[in-house]
């Protein structure tokens, strides 16, 4: 087992490309590996020792081979503990991310993402702003950040601030995912709603948002 864990450790080690996708997956699926061939100590609940040791010990490696200005590394680590469902290993490891000023607004993207998945929207919502004010942020992040507080209000309900934001991506680019078709269902489900009612506070929206990307 602990030869197996210094092959995830090796893989943690050379972790650093900027394109997260293939290698942060790799690890996550390497560990995902370490976890399901393990045997569970005797009289211990199925697995249960075994899966804590052994991410215990992978975070010891990670601790131990990747530094703490790796920021990209630390970025497709939180990838891999995200895919796992370990969300408050991931949030640790994008919060180091965010050093990197290249990195803070993805970071930021995917602390809130994490905090959807731990039901957490308020601060989900405040992390999707603080990857708006990242120095280096692109316009498709801009637009996936926009996105995501879209999806945030719409999961508590909040139907105007949610078209509000979808409208925000919509305008800038109507092939962004799912965007068009969720302006539309959005504005037949607030079929009815009086215009004026949601305008002034879609303007003081505007004017606050405005105010992030001039920072």
């Amino acid at each position: 087992m602990l030869e197996r864990l210094d092959e995830v450790e090796q893989l943690a080690e050379v972790q650093g490309g900027y394109e997260a996708s293939d290698p942060s997956y790799a690890l996550a699926d390497k560990i995902a590996e370490e976890v399901e061939n393990l045997n569970p100590h005797e009289g211990a609940p199925a697995g249960q020792i075994d899966v804590e040791t052994v991410l215990a010990q992978f975070r010891q490696g990670v601790g131990r081979t990747v530094s703490i200005e790796d920021c990209d590394t630390h970025y497709d680590l939180g990838i891999a503990y995200k895919e796992m469902v370990l969300l408050d290993d991931a949030i640790a490891e994008f919060k180091i991310a965010t050093m990197n000023p290249a990195r803070q607004c993805i970071g930021e993207t995917m602390i809130g993402l994490c905090y959807m998945e731990k039901g957490d929207v308020a601060s989900a919502l405040e992390h999707f702003k603080q990857g708006l004010q990242g120095p280096q942020r692109s316009e498709r992040e801009e637009l996936g950040l926009y996105f995501e507080m879209g999806n945030a209000y719409e999961s508590v309900g909040d139907l105007s601030e949610a078209l509000y934001f979808f409208q925000k991506v919509d305008k800038r680019d109507p092939s962004f995912r799912n965007v068009r078709q969720r302006v539309v269902r959005l504005q037949g489900a607030m079929h009815g709603v009086p215009e004026g009612a949601r305008g002034p506070r879609r303007e003081e929206l505007d004017r606050s948002f405005d105010e992030y990307l001039k920072e």
